[in-house]
C-alpha cells in the first residue's frame, strides 16, 4: 500500500508540473539578447532603421556586380557588403546617426549564421545619397567616400554582443526629403555570413537616431 501511495503521489506531481510553452522559450531567448547603450533591453528601439539594400562587392572579382541579398557576406580580404539605409531628412534634424552592430548568440536567432575568425572588422561610410545600386555597383565602382574615415572598429567583434560602431551628428539638410546613408563592412581575418533580421534577437547593422546633445540650448 505504501508503494502504491508513493506512486500515486509521484504521478500526481508529474501531471501537475508546469510545461514550457514555445512562447516561454521565445521569451527566454529575447531576454538573452545582447545589450548596449543603444539597445538597453536587447531589442530595437522604436524608429530603428534596418537596411533598405544589402549589396556584396568582391575584391577578387572587382568588376562583378551582385544583386540585393538579405544575407550579408564578409570573407577575409575578399567579400564585403554595402549597407544602404533610407532616412527621412526631417527626422534626422538635431539627431545623432548611430550605427549598431548586433551579433546575438546563435541560439537566440531564427536564422543561423556562420562566424569564423579573430573578429576584426572595418566599416567605411560613403557620401550622403551615394549608396550602392544592386546589379550595378562593383568593387571598382564603389560610391564616393564620405568625410568620415574608415572605422577600424575599436574592439574585437564576437558573437553574443551588441556594439556601437559609429555615433556622429547626422548633418543632413532638412530639405533633402528621404536620403540614403551607406557604408561597407569588411574584414581582413574573419568570415561572417548572416541573415539581416529584426526578428527575435536583432542581427546585423541598424541605424538608430538619438538626440544630439550639442544642439540643445
Amino acid at each position: 500500500m505504501k508503494t502504491f501511495a508513493l506512486f500515486v503521489t509521484l504521478l500526481t506531481t508529474t501531471l501537475a508540473a508546469p510545461t514550457t510553452s514555445p512562447a516561454t522559450v521565445l521569451e527566454e531567448r529575447l531576454l538573452a539578447c545582447p545589450t548596449s547603450s543603444l539597445l538597453p533591453t536587447g531589442q530595437l528601439p522604436p524608429g530603428a532603421i534596418a537596411p533598405s539594400a544589402l549589396i556584396k562587392i568582391s575584391r577578387n572579382n572587382p568588376n562583378r556586380a551582385y544583386p540585393n541579398n538579405g544575407w550579408p557576406k564578409i570573407t577575409p580580404r575578399d567579400d564585403c557588403t554595402i549597407f544602404n539605409f533610407t532616412i527621412s531628412a526631417s527626422a534626422a534634424q538635431g539627431k545623432l546617426c548611430n550605427i549598431a552592430f548586433n551579433i546575438p548568440p546563435i541560439t537566440g536567432v531564427i536564422f543561423r549564421y556562420t562566424f569564423l575568425g579573430r573578429g576584426h572588422f572595418t566599416f567605411k561610410q560613403y557620401r550622403i545619397n551615394a549608396g550602392a545600386t544592386a546589379g550595378v555597383t562593383t568593387w571598382n565602382t564603389q560610391p564616393l567616400a564620405g568625410s568620415s574615415p574608415v572605422f577600424n572598429l575599436p574592439t574585437i567583434i564576437q558573437p553574443s554582443n551588441s556594439y556601437v560602431i559609429s555615433s556622429a551628428p547626422c548633418k543632413i539638410a532638412a530639405n533633402l526629403g528621404r536620403v540614403t546613408l551607406s557604408g561597407v563592412l569588411c574584414s581582413n581575418d574573419t568570415s561572417f555570413v548572416f541573415r539581416q533580421s529584426s526578428s527575435s534577437c536583432p542581427t546585423g547593422l541598424f541605424v538608430i537616431l538619438t538626440d544630439d546633445p550639442s544642439t540643445k540650448k
